[in-house]
């Protein structure tokens, strides 16, 4: 079977055209709207909260700093200036809570701790941070708890059930060396 010349030339055409796929051919794009230009005041609220972004980035940054060269107290101060303007500010919370066990204030670290879990109460790493706190303090069953909904958040996280395993472990030890009451 022979292929007329201007068979073969269309079959290699559209040979060519297969290999080369969708780029080569030729189709109408949507253009899409162009941006709508902000107003004065949108482009100044814009700038205003690109600012404060910017601004509460360097300050955790240079109180994170102070902690890693040992001034608590300006470390301190710069987060509990930081978070007056951002409560919200979770990573700031949470190293504030850090500087409060320091300076082993632990109502303070856990009024921290327990604001960070009413803005996220699936934040395991805030569970096994009060956990241990409460641990500490002697609130043991309370503390359980904690350590046992970390481990239930982030079961792939071997501190946390370590940690939950040996508050297990010493409360077990502790109600078996209380005397049986008569």
């Amino acid at each position: 079977m022979t292929l007329k010349p201007l068979t073969t030339l269309a079959f290699l055409g559209l040979a060519c055209l297969l290999a080369s796929g969708c780029a080569s051919t030729q189709t109408k794009r949507k253009v899409d709207n162009p941006p709508v230009p902000l107003t004065p005041e949108e482009r100044r609220e814009a700038a205003i909260k690109d600012f404060e972004q910017r601004r509460s980035t360097l300050q955790y940054d240079a109180a994170l700093s102070r902690w890693n060269l040992g001034d608590i107290k300006g470390c301190e101060s710069m987060l509990v200036s930081l978070l007056e303007r951002n409560p919200h500010d979770r990573q700031s919370r949470r190293l504030l809570a850090d500087v409060c066990l320091e300076r082993t204030d632990l109502a303070a670290a856990e009024s921290h701790l327990r604001i960070l879990l009413e803005q996220d109460a699936d934040d395991a790493q805030s569970h096994h941070s009060l956990g241990l706190l409460l641990e500490e303090a002697g609130r043991r069953e309370e503390s359980l708890r904690h350590l046992d909904r970390a481990a239930e958040l982030a079961p792939d996280n071997e501190l946390y059930a370590l940690s939950r395993d040996a508050s297990r472990q010493q409360s077990k030890i502790a109600r078996d060396s209380k005397p049986a009451s008569r």
